[in-house]
């Protein structure tokens, strides 16, 4: 996770407007070295975009995709203001988080900002505290050090870890990582794993992917709880056996090849079956969805349509998995399952949960939280 540090943050910022704050916490990212000035207009510019109001006081201004050149490495600043500033129609703010990502690092500090979002008590509390180190804290736990966060019933507290190595061509994408969630999803012991520095929950498909683990990446997994010895050995066997994820044979040795003649550009594709096809080449670009975002009074109404739209995606993604599987084999329909498993995915869930908590709308909770991940 991201370190983020005393220096990093400033309490009682005066500030009267929502650019006002934008433009200070830019300020203490560029003094901090994490980005160039010129960020801060996209931070400005992102606002006009679409609103950062995560919920419950907290917004977490950042720039636009577009602008990550000027991004000298991944950070956070966070101001505490002296007094709320309006985000927007009633969306009040005094914990404003700037964000300057070039890759997820930010993630966990996000997932702490969900706890504050959750607890009442605490996003109080982090308004009204005159110490920095506090605020460090609270955003810097580990999900085990979070509220609620307990082991099994009767799970021992030593953790146990393995360290396996991933095969096949193409690392731990959908497919594989919807098999590895499957099998740790079997096991009552706690899961985690680890790569490259960063850490993901082994039961959550959406978590895992977050990973970015490439082949021949060295996984830890680490298992806490009754079951944990047999939980690793059962990944250890699923990851060595491929995961589900046969590679694939490509060409046939047997099948003619060709080369586009020297002396012209060529753009080198993924075969999609053997043989050559000549003609226009088509860029295919699919349209956006974009889900504004409707305030709501009835939390519980929304929860309940969201979870009528994801059992309703469930069922159609069945219907074209077992269409795929008919005509292109089991292999290549095996991209809807991993598709459902993100369906089912609770971590996410409970992200989207929580912003219709504080007010917003479904559809829209569902789109950020799945920005986040994509991002």
């Amino acid at each position: 996770m991201i370190r983020l540090t005393a220096a990093d943050v400033r309490v009682n910022v005066c500030a009267r407007t929502k650019a006002d704050a934008i433009r200070a916490a830019g300020a203490l990212l560029v003094e901090r070295g994490y980005i160039d000035p010129g960020y801060v207009v996209s931070m400005l510019g992102r606002e006009e975009q679409a609103t950062t109001y995560l919920g419950r006081g907290v917004a977490i201004p950042h720039g636009q995709g577009k602008d990550r050149g000027l991004i000298h490495r991944t950070g956070m600043t966070v101001l505490q203001l002296q007094d709320e500033v309006d985000w927007g129609p009633e969306q009040p703010v005094r914990l404003v988080v700037g964000i300057a990502a070039r890759s997820e690092e930010h993630i966990g500090v996000l997932a702490a900002l969900t706890d504050v979002l959750e607890d009442r008590g605490l996003a109080a509390r982090l308004v009204r505290t005159t110490e920095a180190a506090e605020i460090v804290a609270v955003l810097t736990r580990t999900r085990e050090e979070r509220p609620g966060a307990r082991p099994p019933a009767g799970a021992s507290l030593a953790a146990r870890q393995i360290e396996v190595r991933l095969h096949g061509g193409a690392g731990l994408h959908a497919r594989p990582a919807t098999r590895f969630a499957e099998v740790a999803g079997r096991f009552a012991a706690d899961i985690r794993v680890r790569a490259a520095g960063r850490s993901a929950n082994g039961k959550a498909l959406g978590s895992l992917l977050t990973l970015g683990a490439g082949p021949g990446a060295v996984l830890a997994i680490i298992a806490t709880g009754v079951d944990a010895e047999a939980a690793l050995e059962a990944l250890r066997a699923a990851v060595a056996s491929g995961l589900g994820d046969d590679d694939r044979a490509g060409v046939p040795d047997d099948v003619p090849t060709w080369a586009p003649p020297t002396g012209i550009h060529a753009v080198a594709g993924i075969a999609a079956s053997p043989g050559v096809a000549i003609g226009p080449l088509f860029q295919f670009r699919a349209a956006r969805v974009v889900a504004t975002d409707r305030r709501q009074a009835d939390p519980v109404a929304a929860r309940r349509d969201l979870a009528q739209a994801l059992e309703t995606a469930r069922e159609q993604l069945g219907d074209i998995h077992d269409d795929a599987a008919e005509r292109s084999g089991k292999g290549e329909a095996a991209i809807f399952r991993a598709h459902q498993a993100l369906l089912r995915d609770a971590e996410l869930a409970a992200e989207v949960g929580a912003l219709i908590d504080a007010g917003h709308g479904a559809a829209w909770a569902w789109d950020k939280v799945v920005d986040a991940r994509v991002a």
